[in-house]
């Protein structure tokens, strides 16, 4: 018997011992929704709105499969996770009031029209 027949042999007769396959979907957590209007981007979600002014980059990729979910968002090229009460932004926490307006501007991170941080470079 050849070598490659008896991996064959070896991985047919290992099926039995493998799990059952399910043809279930995975369930997805419930994914910020974007919304670009007038070549704003907003991101809706944790009851806050975000807004991207022109000059700040905001990309967001969504892979979902049978087995996977993924969502892997930047801004300007750091991480960009929403969240219940705020955001994170490169690492860091930024708490937000519920029902507040974010706007990112090249100048910073204004809420509710009050610039409240610097953009992290």
């Amino acid at each position: 018997m050849s070598s490659t027949t008896a991996r064959l042999a070896f991985a047919l007769a290992a099926l039995p011992l493998l799990p059952a396959c399910r043809d279930e979907p995975v369930a997805a957590p419930e994914a910020p929704q974007v919304v670009i209007s007038n070549g704003v981007a907003s991101v809706q979600g944790s009851g806050f709105a975000i807004e991207f002014d022109d000059g700040v980059s905001y990309q967001s990729e969504l892979v979902v499969s049978n087995t996977e979910h993924r969502q892997t968002q930047t801004v300007n090229g750091l991480a960009f996770e929403v969240e219940a009460g705020g955001f994170r932004l490169g690492g860091a926490r930024f708490d937000v009031p519920d029902g507040a307006r974010v706007r990112f501007a090249p100048d910073g991170i204004w809420v509710d029209d009050e610039r409240r941080w610097d953009l992290p470079k």
